[in-house]
This record gives C-alpha cells, sequence and structure tokens, in this order.
C-alpha cells in the first residue's frame, strides 16, 4: 500500500471516530435510563412592575436545573469544577411567555461534581407577557406565570421534578421574595409545577414547568384617587336642590360647575387608568356618576323654568324629592358598580 493511500485510510478512520464522539456526546445524559429526569428549582427575586394594558409584567427570576451525567463522573476529583454548558449535553429551553428581550445575566457554565451530578444556575431579568381581563378593576386579583418549555422532548421523554431549596426543605420547586417592588399588588400565593407546553390545536405536547404566582391589586390607591373625589363632585351637585329655584341663576351655575369639574376630573383620571377596549367595574362607576351630575343639571333647569312660570311650589316640591332620590339613585350605582 502506497504512503498517500494510507493517510487518506487514517483520515476517514479519524473522521469516523471523531463523529461518533460527538455524537455521543450529545446524546442522553445516561442512555440505560429512559425518561431522563431533570430537577428545577425557579426563585423570583423581584416582580418591578404589571402593565396591565399592555398585557405584560416585569420580573427577576432564578432559575436552577440539576441532572445527572454519569459519563462525567469522576470519583478521583472531589471537588466540583466548572465548564461552559456548551461543551456538555444539556436540556435546552426557552421561555414561552418572554415580551421582548429577557436576558440572563449570569455566564453560561455548569457545576459538575465527583458524582457526575450537573448543576446549571441562571438569572433572567426581562418582560413576560399575561393575558389579563381587567373587568373587575380596581378589585382585580390575577395568575401570573413563567413557563419554560424544553422543545424536542415530549413529557414522557423528559421527566421533570420540583428541587428542593437548599437549607430549606420546605421549600420545594420555587418561591417568591416577601418583599417586591410593586406599590400597588400584593402576592396572595404562589407555586412551581411541571407543565407541559401545548402547541396550538395540534394537541402536540412539549415539556415544561412554571412559576405561578397570584397578586391582588391594592384598591385603596384607586379610592382615595378616584372614587372618593368623584362622589365628593356628585354630593356638590346635589347642593343645587336646596336653593330657591326663584335664584334660577345660582342654581345653573352650581350645577354647571360640577359637570365641568367631573369632566376635568375625567381627563385627570385618563392618564393613569389603563386603557382597555372593554369597561371595567371603575368605568361604570365614573360614568354613571357623570349622568347623575348631568340629572341634577336637568333638575334644575327644570325647576328653573317652573319657578319663572308660576309654578314656584311645583318646582321647590320637586327639589325636595330630589333631596332623597338623588342619594339613594347614587347608593345603588355604586353598590352595583363597585360591588355588584
Amino acid at each position: 500500500m502506497k504512503t498517500g493511500q494510507f493517510q487518506w485510510i487514517l483520515l476517514i478512520a479519524a473522521l469516523f471516530f471523531c463523529s461518533v464522539f460527538m455524537s455521543a456526546s450529545t446524546a442522553a445524559p445516561y442512555e440505560d435510563i429512559d425518561p431522563n429526569v431533570i430537577k428545577f428549582l425557579i426563585y423570583v427575586l423581584d416582580v418591578d412592575d404589571i402593565n396591565g394594558a399592555e398585557q405584560n409584567f416585569a420580573a427577576n427570576v432564578f432559575v436552577r436545573l440539576r441532572w445527572e451525567d454519569r459519563r462525567l463522573a469522576d470519583e478521583t476529583n472531589s471537588k466540583p469544577h466548572f465548564v461552559p454548558i456548551e461543551d456538555i449535553w444539556h436540556p435546552r429551553f426557552i421561555i414561552a411567555n418572554q415580551y421582548g428581550i429577557v436576558r440572563p445575566s449570569l455566564d453560561e457554565l455548569v457545576e459538575i461534581n465527583a458524582d457526575g451530578t450537573v448543576t446549571y444556575r441562571q438569572r433572567y431579568v426581562g418582560n413576560f407577557s399575561q393575558p389579563l381581563r381587567l373587568y373587575e378593576f380596581p378589585f382585580d386579583e390575577h395568575d401570573f406565570s413563567i413557563h419554560f418549555v424544553f422543545p424536542g422532548y415530549s413529557p414522557e421523554a423528559l421527566i421533570l421534578l420540583p428541587d428542593a431549596f437548599m437549607g430549606h426543605p420546605e421549600i420545594v420547586g420555587g418561591d417568591i421574595a416577601e418583599k417586591l417592588s410593586l406599590p400597588d399588588w400584593h402576592i396572595i400565593r404562589s407555586s412551581a409545577q411541571e407543565c407541559p407546553y401545548t402547541v396550538g390545536g395540534t394537541g402536540a405536547q412539549a415539556a415544561g414547568f412554571s412559576f405561578i404566582f397570584r397578586a391582588k391589586r391594592y384598591f385603596n390607591f384607586y379610592f382615595w384617587q378616584a372614587i372618593a373625589p368623584t362622589t365628593l363632585i356628585v354630593m356638590m351637585s346635589w347642593a343645587a336642590f336646596w336653593i330657591n329655584p326663584a335664584e334660577s341663576g345660582a342654581q345653573l351655575g352650581l350645577a354647571a360647575s360640577s359637570i365641568l369639574t367631573m369632566i376635568a376630573h375625567r381627563f385627570v383620571m385618563a392618564n393613569f387608568l389603563p386603557k382597555l377596549p372593554y369597561m371595567t367595574r371603575l368605568d361604570h362607576f365614573s360614568i354613571l356618576s357623570m349622568a347623575m351630575v348631568f340629572l341634577a343639571l336637568v333638575e334644575v333647569v327644570v325647576t328653573s323654568i317652573m319657578a319663572h312660570s308660576d309654578n314656584l311650589k311645583i318646582g321647590k316640591r320637586i327639589d325636595r324629592c330630589s333631596r332623597v332620590l338623588f342619594p339613594l339613585l347614587f347608593v345603588m350605582i355604586t353598590i352595583w358598580a363597585l360591588f355588584g
């Protein structure tokens, strides 16, 4: 055999063994156990903002994944060592509901122990989409989730198990920090669980897990900034019922001032209320309150006309009835709009 032919044979053999080695390195972490088991832990460090109008929330999330790869076991080296995650087999995943750019802030490294246990840690900062229905605003509460999905793995091929928090065995799967940056929400409960991802209407599923927390909006802010001022403006319009209908100028001036004040307050409120294509509880209350002020203006016009048509007694009688009927009607509207 010639020397050139021998070199070509050696080169082909080397390429063959390299391809076999690379395919083995990207295969399952351990071939004698099927399916593979991945343990997950999620800890939400902070939730910076919840934007109901844009249907997303900003969060700071820590994720830890652990699995066993017996090919990486090295009993001669008792100390764990770190390698780039791309150098070994790892379960690739995506965040299904990420909104825009979600940035990882730690190096893409894994820790390998002597027994072959691999630990991956990462911190993600960014926005996550969350469909919300704000019909009950500002008395609403919602579930928010961060969904991690492993494309290419079915739930049967990749078993996902909640992992325990080191030093706190009572925390399994995940938890959320007690103090958050949210000024107008408080967390009711949270949990982490396996949650397969269903692809469209096909019914096909990919392995995944999610962290879910339920948050309730603080009502006090909207009470003092929206409901209380609106109530005072409505009550101001009722003062016209105590003015003699013969003094139509004073009555009309007070009623017109009330409705103009209500319109101005409505414009101010529009700056910090969610812009939605449907009505919320607060929208119903605001619009019906404006209608009450407008009805007070109509009542004043009617009694003023009667006073100048020699029907002053009837006008005064209407005013006396309005002093009772308007507050009762407003109480009913408030109960229906806010608590009904």
